[in-house]
């Protein structure tokens, strides 16, 4: 797999996100929208770390976040692509 195809399946994925997502994403939704890799706890104390998504909005009492400030801030927290050669 070249970079580029690299580059195109991380692309790729994202955009699955945001083809996917509501366009409010709750907090005590993450760990299930995500396959469980980001939890809602990991995801409030970044909150409080302010490393969370920079936009959120508090609805019934519960934090939620648009759509494309949710993606935004599962890219920053991409540590690097892996693929594995067939």
């Amino acid at each position: 797999m070249t970079v580029k195809q690299k580059e195109c399946t991380a692309q790729a994925a994202f955009q699955a996100l945001i083809d996917e997502l509501p366009a409010l994403v709750a907090r005590q939704q993450v760990g299930r929208l995500t396959g469980g890799t980001i939890t809602p706890k990991t995801l409030a104390m970044d909150d409080s770390r302010r490393r969370g998504p920079k936009e959120s909005l508090m609805m019934n009492g519960k934090r939620v976040y648009p759509r494309a400030a949710f993606v935004d801030y599962l890219r920053g927290k991409v540590e690097g692509v892996i693929c594995v050669s067939d």
